[in-house]
């Protein structure tokens, strides 16, 4: 027969339980003052023990910090090498003979952005990668500052037709107006939208964008206006958000359509921002 055991205490009504294991009784003196001070003290230790243990909100990486990390030369992001190399060259359909970058124009301070899902492949990409000009202008457009790209290059002839239905004149979008991309690999056609999940570069640029881009345009510091992949950035079609992110219906090609009157409120609506936030409305 086993020996009994320490008896069990029965703990009478009122009476403390026991302490956790480590636990020592904090010291309060009975003096208001000094129980305030010193809840304040345990306020910021508990407050300094969530942050040091990621479970507060982490401010999202500066977009413009994680595209300076690209060599004038690289094809690739250093951070998503990893990934194409788990994939083989077999196994996605971006163009790594190209120059990566997931945005194009002033987009650190652009009055107007415009978003899309991944940049498309012209047949002058591979032959223009190579080129030093070509290359220290990609540097300088990483920094966020660089104007859009004249109006002559493959880059210049897409933009112009993306903001025409502004109806603003060609000499005033450069400055001000930026474009951004999930994706920061070009493709002539985009097969592989899941593979953005597991892209350092997406998950970067879409942190960025919901949390700080989109609340200056719900704000009305910006004008944001979804053009392709709404679910993709978070945002649901036909919707406006705040005071100046747009979601609108729109076709393959970005255009906004005119089919309902709720697509023509928000496309006059969109304009109308576009127009105000360049001093032209």
């Amino acid at each position: 027969m086993a020996p009994a055991g320490p008896k069990t205490k029965v703990r009478k009504r009122g009476e403390p339980g026991p302490k956790p294991l480590g636990w020592k009784a904090p010291q309060l003196a009975l003096r208001d003052g000094t129980i305030r001070a010193t809840m304040r003290c345990c306020v910021v230790k508990v407050l300094e023990y969530w942050e040091a243990t990621n479970m507060g909100c982490a401010m999202p990486a500066d977009i413009f910090d994680f595209w300076s990390q690209v060599g004038t030369n690289d094809h690739v992001h250093p951070a998503d090498k990893k990934v194409f190399h788990r994939l083989g060259l077999d196994g996605h359909g971006f163009n790594h003979k190209t120059l990566p970058g997931c945005f194009m124009g002033p987009l650190r301070t652009a009055p107007v952005v415009f978003l899309f899902m991944s940049p498309g492949l012209s047949e002058e990409d591979e032959t223009s990668a190579k080129l030093k000009s070509w290359r220290d202008w990609h540097v300088r457009q990483r920094q966020g500052d660089e104007p859009l790209p004249n109006i002559e290059t493959p880059a210049g002839k897409w933009w112009v037709k993306r903001v025409k239905f502004t109806g603003v004149d060609q000499a005033l979008i450069p400055a001000q107006v930026a474009f951004l991309n999930i994706g920061a690999y070009k493709s002539k056609e985009m097969k592989d939208p899941e593979l953005l999940a597991a892209l350092p570069s997406s998950r970067v640029c879409l942190d960025w964008a919901q949390q700080v881009l989109f609340p200056a345009a719900e704000r009305g510091e910006r004008v944001v206006v979804c053009l392709r992949a709404a679910k993709f950035w978070g945002l649901k079609r036909g919707k406006v958000y705040g005071r100046a992110l747009f979601s609108p219906n729109v076709n393959r090609a970005g255009d906004m359509l005119k089919k309902t009157p709720r697509d023509r409120v928000i496309r006059g609506q969109a304009i109308k921002a576009i127009l105000a936030a360049l001093d032209l409305g």
